[in-house]
C-alpha cells in the first residue's frame, strides 16, 4: 500500500486552527505503525484535507492543484476505510462552486467528524468541529455553526474538559438565538443538562431535565425529548434508582430512529441491568451491543462486559472468545487497564495462575502511566490475592469458583425488557 510521509503534510496554513490533536496522534506512532497502520495513513490524510481546506477558505481560487494531490492521496487509503469517501466529498465539494449547485464542504466535514466520535476519537472530532466553527462565517455555512457547538461540547466533556465544554453550549446558544433556531437551542440545552448531571448537581440536572421535555415535546421536536428521557435516567442511576434508570433507558432505545443512539441507551440499560444485579439482562443487552452497534467503542466495552461476565458465568469458552476478540484492538487506556483486570481475574478462575499475574502486570502498567488510581490499587490486591493462593492451595487445587452475586430485586417489568432486547437486536441485525 502506499503511503502518506509526514513530508505530505508540510503545508502552510493559517493560525487560527492549528490541528494540534492530529498532529500528536500522528507524532505519537511509531516508524513502523506511520508505515503499516491504516488509522494512522487516515489520521494523515484527514490532517492533509484539513490544511488546504484552510487555504481554501481564504483564498479558493489558487488551489486546484492542492486539491488534486489530496484527492491522489486519500484514495490511497483503503476501500473500506469509512472515512475514505468522507474526506474525498470534502475535496469535491471544495473544487465545486458554490454557484453550481455543489454543497458547502463544510457539510461532508462536519460528517467526517462524526465518523471520528463513532471511533472514539474526542480529540480529533474536536478538532474538526472547531474548524467548522472558524471556516463557517468564510463558505457562508452558517447554519452549521450551533450543531458544530453542540457535539463540540460533548467531545469536550467527553474529554473531560468542562470549562471548554459549559464555552462551547453558551456561545452555540447564542448562535442559535441569533439565527431564530429553536431546535438547535434545544439540542444545547439537553447538552447543558447533561453538563450539570456531569458536575454531581442532580436536583437542578433533574429540573433542567424536566423543563426540556417539556418545552422539546410544545416544540414538535420529539427527538430532542427522547433524548432528555434517556439521559434523565443518568439521574435516576446516580440517586440509585437502578430499576427507574433501566425502564427509562430502554423506552429511549426503543424510540429512538439513530443506530448510535439506540446503542447509547442499550450501553446504559447493561449498566443498569447489571447495578441491579440482572445478570441474564446485562448479558442480552451486551450481546445485542457487541453484535450490531455501529460504533467500536460500544462494541469494544460491550465485550469487555462479556468478558467479565463469562468470568463470573465460569464459561472458560467465551472468557476466550472475548479475550481474542480485543486483544489487538488499540482500545482506550479505562477500557484497556479492565480489559487485562478481568483477564487477569479469568485466567485465576480457570487456573492459570502465571498468566494471571503476567496480566495483573499488565494492568497496574497502563494504570500508572494513566493515573487510574482506583484500578491501580485493585490491581495491587488482585496480585496480593494471587500470592495467598499460590502459597496456600496445592496446584490441582487452584481453578476458582466465581463469587455469588448477591440477589437482586426488580419488578416483572425489567423481566420484560430480555424480550424487548432481543426485538431490538433482531431489528439491528437487519
Amino acid at each position: 500500500m502506499a503511503v502518506l510521509a509526514l513530508a505530505d503534510l508540510t503545508i502552510p496554513r493559517p493560525s487560527a486552527v492549528a490541528h494540534g490533536p492530529f498532529v500528536a496522534a500522528l507524532a505519537a506512532a511509531s516508524d513502523h505503525e506511520a508505515e503499516t497502520s491504516a488509522r494512522w495513513q487516515a489520521t494523515a490524510a484527514g490532517l492533509l484535507v484539513l490544511h488546504v481546506l484552510d487555504l481554501w477558505a481564504s483564498d479558493p481560487a489558487d488551489l486546484s492543484e492542492s486539491w488534486r494531490n489530496v484527492v491522489a492521496r486519500v484514495e490511497r487509503l483503503p476501500q473500506a476505510e469509512s472515512i475514505r469517501a468522507l474526506l474525498l466529498a470534502v475535496a469535491s465539494a471544495a473544487r465545486t462552486p458554490a454557484r453550481q449547485g455543489g454543497q458547502s464542504p463544510l457539510v461532508p466535514l462536519t460528517a467526517y467528524a462524526r465518523a471520528l466520535e463513532r471511533d472514539a476519537e474526542w480529540s480529533l472530532a474536536a478538532d474538526v468541529y472547531e474548524t467548522v466553527i472558524a471556516r463557517a462565517s468564510d463558505v457562508g455555512a452558517h447554519d452549521l455553526v450551533p450543531s458544530a457547538y453542540e457535539r463540540l461540547a460533548y467531545c469536550s466533556r467527553l474529554r473531560g474538559n468542562l470549562d471548554a465544554a459549559d464555552r462551547a453550549i453558551q456561545a452555540g446558544r447564542a448562535v442559535a438565538r441569533a439565527q431564530r433556531d429553536e431546535t438547535a437551542d434545544l439540542w444545547l440545552r439537553l447538552s447543558a443538562a447533561n453538563l450539570i448531571v456531569h458536575r454531581g448537581n442532580l436536583p437542578a440536572a433533574a429540573a433542567a431535565f424536566e423543563a426540556l421535555i417539556a418545552d422539546a415535546t410544545a416544540a414538535g421536536a420529539f427527538q430532542i425529548a427522547i433524548s432528555a428521557r434517556h439521559d434523565s435516567g443518568a439521574v435516576a442511576f446516580a440517586r440509585g434508582e437502578y430499576e427507574r434508570a433501566a425502564l427509562l433507558y430502554f423506552s429511549a432505545a426503543e424510540a429512538y430512529e439513530d443506530s448510535d443512539q439506540r446503542a447509547r441507551a442499550l450501553y446504559d440499560l447493561g449498566t443498569a441491568a447489571s447495578a441491579l444485579g440482572h445478570r441474564h439482562l446485562a448479558r442480552c443487552v451486551n450481546e445485542c451491543i457487541f453484535a450490531a452497534a455501529p460504533s467500536r467503542e460500544f462494541r469494544w466495552t460491550a465485550a469487555v462486559n462479556l468478558l467479565e461476565q463469562a468470568v463470573l458465568d465460569g464459561s472458560e469458552t467465551m472468557f476466550e472468545y472475548y479475550r481474542q476478540s480485543l486483544q489487538d484492538e488499540p482500545l482506550p487506556v479505562s477500557l484497556l487497564a479492565n480489559f487485562h483486570l478481568y483477564t487477569g481475574r479469568g485466567y485465576v478462575r480457570f487456573g492459570r495462575l502465571l498468566l494471571a499475574r503476567q496480566a495483573f502486570g499488565r494492568v497496574l502498567g497502563v494504570a500508572t502511566d494513566a493515573s487510574l488510581n482506583q484500578i491501580r490499587h485493585i490491581a495491587d490486591g488482585e496480585i496480593e490475592a494471587l500470592d495467598r493462593v499460590v502459597v496456600s492451595v496445592p496446584e490441582e487445587r487452584r481453578r476458582h469458583p466465581a463469587p455469588t452475586p448477591a440477589p437482586g430485586s426488580w419488578s416483572p417489568a425489567v423481566d420484560d425488557l430480555v424480550r424487548g432486547v432481543d426485538r431490538l437486536k433482531a431489528g439491528m441485525a437487519g
